[in-house]
């Protein structure tokens, strides 16, 4: 069983990255896993628009040094059927670009962390062999860098 789930091309986390500062969280929404988290640091460096789920769907904005991710689609390129209501309850959280590029950045050393600290420790009955091809395939789902 696990010799097949290694040779499985894709993975879905279901859940996504949530955002939170103080008492706001922005949730992930529908359709956008945790293996997509180096989009999201992408688009923050290059400064563009990445896919953060919908209903509702979350947004970037970029302004001077600062990302703000809306809770919904506050421009209307993704709904246009927001109503003047639901308009009201859209907030946002703001970083500082650099702030939010490291937070992101750090989930990488986290993905390692829980497979050398806790996954691996899960499948100590596992060959060594197999162990090695399932963190090989576990980088390539989560498109990490073991340096």
């Amino acid at each position: 069983m696990l010799l097949y789930k290694i040779h499985i091309e894709e993975v879905a986390i279901s859940g996504g990255l949530a955002f939170e500062v103080e008492s706001k969280v922005i949730f992930p929404s529908c359709c956008c896993g945790l293996e997509g988290w180096r989009k999201v640091l992408e688009a923050v460096l290059l400064k563009k628009e990445v896919w953060l789920g919908h209903d509702p769907y979350p947004t970037l904005e970029f302004t001077n040094k600062l990302v703000r991710v809306w809770s919904d689609d506050y421009s209307g390129t993704f709904r246009k059927d927001l109503s003047e209501q639901d308009l009201q309850k859209v907030f946002y959280i703001e970083y500082v670009r650099d702030d939010l590029m490291n937070k992101l950045q750090a989930i990488e050393t986290d993905f390692l962390e829980f497979y050398h600290h806790s996954l691996e420790k899960a499948l100590y009955m596992i060959d060594d062999n197999l162990k090695e091809s399932l963190l090989s395939q576990y980088c390539r789902w989560f498109d990490l860098n073991l340096s």
